[in-house]
């Protein structure tokens, strides 16, 4: 009999997707947007108790914290990316609940290699732009967790917010004294074209550098699934476009 999953993460939902199990799903949050098919699934939030229990699932994925009132007979799985590491790790939790172990093979490798290809290039440079990469402007805030390292693996220098911690706030005089090379407003649940009218408030505030990029905040970077390495490529493409090009320009990121 298959398995009835329920997943309440954008980032679950790629990754049940990405193994192959898309028919496993029964329903999803209402933020699960990719891909375009999961749409037609019955929507359910953490405190939707009453529908949770309706969808009948096997098995419910969920980011911390996990719902207070989970159906009784459901296997609650917790993802919990904070480095990129342990993005590799929520699959394999994922694709063992879901029985799909050698399809993980083949989706881990690649992604993998992918992140790789990207590495071969970047980690002899030892003059790297400083990058401050934004995901609030009001109040300025600078991405963590996993946004760090994903400007370390692409060349750069991250000025502000640290690997495995949250966001953290920064003073707007601080940012203009230091003088970054490099800033990618990329704010969460914005697309690119909200994204540019957050990234208009660095103009203003006299940032000095020329270079400001827009990145797709709601559906890439802050979003911990598979598509954190189509993340990666598209900072490496901002900070190193004459050594990457993986077309994501226009489509992940533009300048301002």
């Amino acid at each position: 009999m298959k398995k009835r999953v329920l997943s309440l993460a954008p980032g679950a939902t790629e990754i049940v997707c990405a193994l192959g199990c898309r028919d496993l799903l029964v329903g999803r949050s209402p933020e699960c947007d990719f891909p375009p098919e999961v749409e037609t699934l019955p929507e359910c939030g953490k405190s939707d108790a009453g529908v949770m229990r309706s969808l009948r699932p096997d098995i419910l994925l969920t980011e911390s914290p996990p719902p207070a009132d989970p159906p009784p007979n459901a296997k609650v799985i917790v993802l919990e990316t904070i480095h990129i590491a342990d993005l590799w790790k929520d699959i394999l939790a994922v694709a063992n609940a879901v029985g799909a172990m050698e399809e993980s093979r083949e989706t881990l490798s690649t992604l993998k290699n992918r992140v790789v290809d990207v590495l071969q290039k970047t980690c002899a440079f030892t003059r790297r732009p400083n990058v401050v990469c934004v995901d609030s402007v009001e109040p300025l805030t600078a991405a963590g967790n996993w946004i760090p390292e994903l400007v370390d693996f692409a060349g750069g220098v991250s000025m502000f917010g640290a690997a495995g911690r949250p966001s953290a706030p920064v003073d707007w005089a601080e940012l203009t004294a230091k003088k970054p090379d490099v800033v990618v407003v990329m704010p969460g649940g914005l697309g690119l074209e909200r994204g540019r009218l957050e990234a208009e408030a660095l103009v203003e505030h006299s940032v000095n550098t020329k270079k400001i990029f827009i990145a797709d905040g709601r559906q890439y970077f802050n979003r911990p699934g598979p598509r954190l390495v189509e993340s990666l490529e598209a900072l490496a493409e901002m900070l190193w476009p004459k050594l990457f090009s993986f077309g994501h320009e226009g489509k992940i990121w533009r300048k301002l």
